[in-house]
């Protein structure tokens, strides 16, 4: 994590209240089937990934370890995500949870330490949070997409400061396939991981803090639509306020 700048390979990072500012692009991973070796190496090698959102209950703590080792990317320049379980709950259990997580992923320190986030948090979740402890969270990650839009949500998260981290920016393929994507797609000469992927950025641009993990899923074209991802050394954003405009009219 880094207190200042850009990220690695010039991906831009959001600043969060704990100091830290996080890529606002990023490789997720999951369970079953949800990791690729491949992926996560070439990610970090290649495209300049340096957001790496992963968790104990999804079981590939430790083989990303052996990716982070193989990519020889510095623990430093890394962001790195995971996730405890209800079972983790309580101070001296959620401790120990973050520690084995620790050693699982090879690391010496996670966000447990420099910044701390929830997943799938509804603005309910949030006020009983308020209620009931004194630290607002730095994250909430919920699923976002264009047919997914809990803009109330987005809203609100941005009044508190809290970073919307979206996750499921492509809805788990679908939006490769949907005609109105490909149909933009085919009008600014990109494909539709990147119309959406740009998309997303740049609601965040537009003060919707937003950050945009990516799947790890092992498939036939993962190592390619990883690729795609390449998107801040490409002239992608020359259009991509029309991208968003069409897109956000769209759904």
């Amino acid at each position: 994590p880094r207190r200042r700048g850009g990220g690695a390979h010039g991906c831009p990072a959001l600043p969060l209240t704990s100091g830290w500012s996080t890529p606002v692009l990023g490789l997720g991973t999951s369970h079953q089937g949800g990791y690729s070796h491949d992926v996560v190496v070439h990610a970090l090698q290649k495209c300049g990934i340096r957001h790496i959102d992963t968790a104990k209950r999804y079981g590939c703590e430790s083989l990303l370890q052996k990716a982070f080792k193989e990519s020889d990317v510095k623990q430093e320049d890394l962001w790195i995500t995971t996730k405890l379980w209800h079972s983790d709950y309580g101070c001296e259990s959620r401790k120990k949870a973050c520690l084995e997580s620790c050693e699982r992923l090879g690391v010496e320190y996670l966000g447990l330490c420099r910044s701390i986030g929830v997943s799938n948090f509804l603005i309910s979740h949030l006020e009983q949070l308020k209620e009931d402890s004194v630290i607002t969270p730095h994250v909430n990650q919920v699923e976002y997409y264009p047919f997914q839009r809990p803009q109330e949500l987005v809203n609100y998260c941005s009044s508190r400061d809290i970073v919307f981290e979206g996750y499921c920016p492509l809805a788990k393929g679908e939006v490769l396939t949907h005609p109105s994507i490909i149909q933009l797609a085919k009008k600014y000469g990109r494909t539709p991981a990147q119309i959406c992927i740009c998309w997303k950025i740049q609601l965040m641009e537009g003060g919707n803090k937003n950050v945009s993990p990516l799947s790890g899923k092992k498939s036939g074209n993962s190592l390619g639509f990883v690729h795609q991802t390449r998107i801040y050394t490409e002239s992608i954003f020359a259009s991509s306020m029309l991208i968003s405009c069409e897109l956000t009219v769209l759904y």
